[in-house]
């Protein structure tokens, strides 16, 4: 399974390859668990309240009807 990572800070999805930022999820990048944890633990390191950077997995879309 592949993780999105989105910024609270700058409104939007990381891009692919750490290459900046996407409004549009089907243009964000995709990362490995551990790639993705990696991020969101060090731009949210030392913050006490709400994180800079949260994680998602990348689940299929459901079709209407399913």
């Amino acid at each position: 399974m592949k993780w999105l990572v989105w910024s609270n800070e700058h409104d939007a999805w990381w891009a692919p390859n750490h290459n900046g930022y996407v409004r549009r999820r089907a243009e964000a990048g995709r990362y490995e668990f551990d790639d993705a944890l990696a991020i969101v633990t060090d731009a949210n390191w030392g913050l006490a309240d709400v994180a800079d950077e949260t994680m998602c997995p990348d689940w299929p879309a459901q079709k209407k009807g399913d």
